[in-house]
């Protein structure tokens, strides 16, 4: 055995020690170093031979390694070339492209920790099951060897990839009606694995929108950077029904080495729900659809949940979700209301127990600081809200049935027709000195065209009393 002592005060003891003074130190022979490191399992990734692009997957059913490179199985040096291909890849699973003892590529399609033990895995790439023609989608897998394979596995086993937050960045925000952009760059990280996720700069991502087919297998509906209402109607995506919402939760991947880029996927939740609030509450409960099997293979982090309305035919809602280790991963972001709970007891002036959550009672507040325009020739008062009468016929606006004291109403006169306020069973308007006739006989009416009213409840559902007005009014 060849030894060499570096210190000048030692001696060779035996033939695996050296001794230093009182010093016993084992030499490390070529066999020993092999077997110490295959107890250690340091397996995994060194580095790639060139620059990229690194593989080919726009072949269905093939992925074409392009570049060779080196690695460590158990503590052994594994070297492989380019240009090998792995072929028969069927739609509905996620293929773990590998590389063996000899250099030869190999693909799995389930992930147990062996696989990452004895092989050095490079990527995962899905081949999806969308009607007509799959797509493939790779992204990277090449967890570098000096990350020790069992303390990897251990946390891909119990936390899985994550948001780093360290900026509490990679927040989803509304774009315009139909967009989602990501707000602040953040880090997908996965045991050793980085990702960055951008900002995008104001401008909304494409997503790739998933649902599980008739088989519970992965499909692709579109990919856009537009969303437009769906949901995944037993295996068919389908528009929302009338008045419907509907949830899509968002994920980001891992980039491909290919591109620094990650890529988006929205999945299309199996229900469409009658109110935005019920939308809340199947999110909060945990009841929405989430990503499952071979398109959970690609590791994807979740970032959140958007809530699509039918009848505004545009995102209502956009909820931070981020999968995160840290504490701020279910309500970071600017515009995370709607699902703090809001004590309803004391809701009794513009506000009422219908404004469960703290979105819902922002929007019942921003809709009373503003009038709407009514155009048709008939239409219902809103209590604390305000009309613009615009016809060129006349506008018969009746009062609520419900209001309670305090409440106001307000009617501004913009069409050549004007305005007339009716009245219903027992209802009554005091203007001044004058009221009007009680019940549907009564009524207050414009005598010009931009005559303006505003009034007040006084008896809770059946009086009303006039505090402003302009023009000449006419009492019945």
């Amino acid at each position: 055995m060849t030894t060499y002592n570096a210190i000048n005060t030692g001696y060779l003891a035996s033939d695996n020690e050296v001794k230093v003074g009182t010093d016993t130190r084992l030499l490390v022979t070529p066999s020993t170093f092999t077997t110490y490191t295959s107890d250690m399992v340091m397996t995994g990734f060194i580095s790639w031979s060139a620059g990229g692009p690194y593989f080919d997957d726009t072949t269905l059913g093939t992925f074409s390694l392009l570049v060779g490179g080196t690695g460590y199985i158990k503590g052994k040096l594994i070297s492989w070339s380019g240009s090998q291909d792995y072929t028969g890849m069927t739609a509905g699973d996620t293929y773990y492209i590998y590389i063996d003892d000899t250099g030869t590529i190999g693909a799995a399609t389930s992930r147990t920790d062996a696989l990452f033990e004895d092989y050095i895995v490079l990527f995962e790439c899905m081949r999806d099951s969308t009607p007509g023609t799959n797509n493939q989608i790779t992204v990277k897998e090449n967890h570098p060897y000096n990350f020790q394979t069992d303390a990897s596995n251990f946390l891909h086993n119990t936390i899985g990839p994550v948001i780093e937050s360290y900026n509490n960045g990679a927040n989803i925000a509304i774009n315009g009606t139909q967009g989602v952009q990501i707000d602040g760059a953040d880090v997908l990280a996965d045991h050793g694995l980085e990702t960055t996720i951008p900002d995008s700069g104001s401008s909304a991502v494409t997503w790739i929108k998933m649902y599980t087919d008739g088989s519970g297998k992965w499909a692709r509906q579109n990919a856009t950077n537009t969303f437009t209402g769906f949901y995944n109607n037993a295996g068919t995506p389908t528009a929302l029904s009338a008045n419907k919402y509907g949830i899509y939760t968002l994920y980001a991947s891992k980039d491909n080495l290919n591109t620094s880029a990650p890529v988006y996927f929205a999945v299309l939740d199996t229900s469409q729900y009658n109110t935005a609030n019920a939308a809340d509450s199947a999110i909060t409960a945990g009841n929405t659809a989430t990503i499952s099997n071979e398109l959970a293979e690609l590791e994807l982090c979740r970032l959140g949940y958007i809530i699509y309305s039918e009848s505004s035919n545009a995102i209502v809602e956009v909820i931070i979700s981020k999968s995160t280790v840290r504490s701020s991963f279910t309500t970071s972001g600017s515009n995370q209301a709607n699902l703090i709970n809001t004590i309803t007891t004391n809701f009794d002036g513009w506000l009422s127990s219908a404004d469960t959550t703290v979105q819902a009672a922002l929007d019942t507040l921003d809709d009373s600081q503003r009038l709407t325009e009514e155009t048709t020739i008939s239409a219902n008062l809103e209590i604390n809200k305000g009309v613009i009468a615009n016809n060129v016929a006349l506008v018969t606006l009746t009062l609520p049935t419900t209001a309670s004291v305090g409440d106001t109403l307000e009617v501004v006169g913009k069409g050549a027709g004007g305005w007339l306020i009716a009245q219903n069973a027992g209802q009554s308007i005091h203007f001044i000195s004058s009221t009007t006739t009680v019940g549907v006989g009564g009524s207050l009416a414009s005598s010009q065209q931009y005559d303006a009213i505003k009034m007040v409840c006084t008896v809770a559902d059946t009086e009303f009393t006039v505090v402003s007005s302009s023009g000449n009014i006419t009492i019945v």
